[in-house]
C-alpha cells in the first residue's frame, strides 16, 4: 500500500473502493472515507476463534447445513440516502445458509447476525456507529462480543419491527438461538478461563 495515499481520492465511490488491492490490511470504507482496521489482539483473536468454531459446529444440522459461518466478511451497510458508500468489515459473521459467497461483499439481507469483538480502539465504531448501521440496513441480530478485563459481557440485540435494536440477552454467558440451534457461549470459555 505504500504509496496509495497519494493516489485515493478523500471519499470513495464503490467502483473505486472494489479496485483497491490490498491483502496486507483490513480496510473499511465509511461514508466514502477508506479506514485502515487495526490487527486483533491475542486476546481478541483466540477468543474469536473458539467463538467460530463453537458457531461453526452448530451449523450443521440434522437435516443439512443450518447455516454458514465467515471471518473478517465485507457487509455493505450503506444507508438508502446516502451519497458515499460505506463498507463494514465484521470480526465473524452468520448468513443464510443458501447465500452465494462468491462476490467480495455480502449484502446484508443474507445476514443472520453481524458479531464484533470489542477491542480498546473499537468502543464507539461497535456499541455505536456499527448497531446503529446494523439496524439501518436490517440486519436481524447483533452480538457484541467484549473481553476488555472490567467489562465482559456478550451483548445480544434483536432487530424489532421499528428498525431499532432491542435487548435479548446482556451478561457473561447467554444461549444465542440460530435457526434452530440453541448455542450457549460464556465468556469464560471463550477466553480459556
Amino acid at each position: 500500500m505504500a504509496g496509495m495515499a497519494h493516489e485515493v481520492p478523500t471519499r470513495l465511490t464503490a467502483q473505486e473502493w472494489e479496485r483497491i488491492e490490498d491483502d496486507e490490511h483490513v480496510h473499511e470504507l465509511v461514508e466514502g472515507v477508506l479506514i485502515v482496521v487495526p490487527p486483533e489482539s491475542p486476546l481478541n483473536a483466540f477468543g474469536g476463534g473458539r467463538l467460530l468454531g463453537c458457531l461453526f459446529m452448530a451449523s450443521a444440522g440434522p437435516d443439512g447445513q443450518r447455516f454458514q459461518v465467515g471471518t473478517a466478511t465485507q457487509v455493505d451497510t450503506t444507508p438508502p440516502d446516502a451519497t458515499y458508500p460505506t463498507y463494514r468489515v465484521t470480526d465473524l459473521t452468520v448468513i443464510r445458509a443458501e447465500a452465494d459467497i462468491r462476490g467480495r461483499t455480502v449484502p446484508p439481507s443474507d445476514l443472520l447476525l453481524a458479531i464484533e469483538i470489542v477491542s480498546p480502539a473499537s468502543v464507539a465504531t461497535d456499541y455505536i456507529h456499527k448497531r446503529a448501521e446494523y439496524a439501518i440496513v436490517g440486519v436481524p441480530a447483533y452480538l457484541i462480543v467484549d473481553f476488555r478485563p472490567g467489562h465482559e459481557r456478550l451483548l445480544l440485540l434483536t432487530l424489532g419491527s421499528d428498525g431499532t435494536y432491542a435487548v435479548a440477552a446482556d451478561d457473561d454467558q447467554i444461549t444465542l438461538r440460530l435457526a434452530g440451534a440453541d448455542i450457549p457461549l460464556s465468556i469464560a470459555d471463550l477466553i480459556g478461563r
